[in-house]
């Protein structure tokens, strides 16, 4: 499995998971699980998949 660093992160077919991981400072960054890779991004959950959401059109809040 690869492992690696990205800034942003887009959700694909490929994704399996996106796990919170808190650091030794309580902040949050999250690990990706894809098919045959591992992606660490700076960002916290909530905010890849609302991103996700706001690409189609909607969000988590709904509106």
């Amino acid at each position: 499995m690869k492992d690696f660093y990205s800034p942003s992160y887009e959700i694909t077919p490929l994704t399996l998971a996106i796990i919170a991981k808190p650091d030794e400072n309580g902040n949050f960054s999250t690990c990706i699980f894809e098919d045959q890779e591992e992606v660490l991004v700076e960002h916290i959950p909530t905010k890849i998949i609302d991103n996700a959401c706001k690409f189609f059109g909607a969000s988590l809040k709904g509106s």
